[in-house]
């Protein structure tokens, strides 16, 4: 976009200094652009559009998931006698 206005700034005869203040125009808003959404994304109302976020995202005491079942005794709590693998093909069903 900066070279576009570049172009049209040199083509009506414009030297190339002269040409270069409107894409500098265009910078510094941009660049402001960015502040302002820096600024309001990080602000007070920010922090507080988060905070109602998380509280509605957070489950409810009724949907929290129950505890694991308990080990066998004598057995870590989390082990797994499989080896985390998925079953192995056996023979077909007869049938």
């Amino acid at each position: 976009m900066i070279g576009a206005v570049l172009a049209a700034g040199t083509s009506g005869g414009a030297d190339f200094a002269t040409a270069t203040r409107p894409a500098w125009w265009i910078i510094t808003g941009c660049a402001l652009l960015v502040l302002v959404l820096g600024a309001v994304t990080t602000g007070p109302w920010a922090h507080a559009t988060a905070l109602r976020t998380a509280r509605a995202l957070e489950p409810s005491p009724a949907a929290a998931p129950s505890a694991p079942p308990a080990s066998p005794p004598g057995q870590a709590p989390g082990h797994r006698t499989d080896g985390g693998l998925p079953p192995a093909p056996g023979p077909a069903p007869a049938g």
